[in-house]
């Protein structure tokens, strides 16, 4: 065995296996020489298989986080999710300010007709105008102090009963009853001629169930003898079923009716209540 047959086994990776015999042959041959002076390098032989994997070596240190990048462009917008349950109510903020006044808008169409409500409770019951009488005279009637005066002509009559003859209103029933007379009178002082004025007046009177003054009214002068006036009055007066009222001259003196233009005196009675 020589040395170049030496570096064969030394150089060849399939002689490995046969190290150890070789070098103790030259061991028992005798003491090694000196070592010559390095050959020129062969060529490279082929790289052998992978050995074993080592173990994995410790983390290095993180490195600085590098630089952001520029944002891409934005996908596309996802499906809405299902609505999520209703939070409580919050707190109610403060009344902002009052806006402007808007303009009026058009007016609606009217609506249906409500039920009718229920009626209501009677009211108080109102005039009744249930009875009146209304009389008249075209005559120059002759009325002596103290006697009543008895129109000749019934206008009309419902329910209040007139007789020309006495003079007499009879009244139907309990209420209250609106008078109003006018008369045109001529002084006749008796029948006697005398200069001296007086006034001439009438009364309305109860007659039954007993004698009771109900009004009274007079000329606005005095009048001498033959001369002529108007007596007109009105009263409201508390009347009694089948009582009897009647005017009556109670001027100091007699007098005349005197018809002015048609009339000389007119008589009306009406219940109010």
């Amino acid at each position: 065995m020589n040395e170049n047959n030496t570096e064969t086994i030394y150089t060849n990776p399939d002689a490995n296996c046969c190290c150890e015999i070789v070098k103790c042959c030259f061991k028992c041959e005798g003491p090694t020489g000196p070592t010559g002076p390095r050959g020129a390098t062969g060529p490279t032989g082929p790289t052998g298989p992978a050995g074993c994997c080592g173990e994995t070596g410790a983390t290095g240190p993180q490195g600085r986080t590098g630089d952001t990048g520029a944002m891409g462009p934005t996908g596309p917008t996802g499906a809405t999710g299902p609505t999520g349950a209703t939070g409580s109510t919050g707190a109610t903020g403060p009344t902002g300010a009052t806006g402007p006044t808007g303009a009026t808008g058009p007016t609606g169409a009217t609506g249906p007709t409500g039920a009718t409500g229920p009626t209501g409770a009677t009211g108080p019951t109102g005039p009744s105008f249930n009875a009146a009488a209304m009389v008249h005279d075209e005559s120059n009637l002759y009325v002596a102090s103290g006697d009543p005066i008895r129109l000749g002509i019934t206008n009309l009559s419902n329910g209040i009963t007139y007789d020309p003859t006495t003079g007499e209103f009879t009244l139907p029933q309990d209420g209250q009853y609106l008078v109003h007379w006018w008369v045109n009178v001529r002084n006749r002082k008796n029948l006697e001629f005398d200069c001296e004025p007086n006034a001439l007046g009438i009364e309305l009177h109860q007659f039954y169930p007993g004698d009771a003054l109900i009004a009274h009214s007079s000329t606005h002068n005095r009048l001498n003898f033959c001369d002529t006036g108007t007596i007109s009055g009105n009263a409201i007066f508390n009347g009694n079923a089948g009582s009897t009222y009647r005017f009556i001259n109670t001027s100091s003196v007699d007098f005349e009716l005197v018809p002015n233009d048609n009339y000389s005196g007119s008589f009306t009675i009406t219940k109010i209540n």
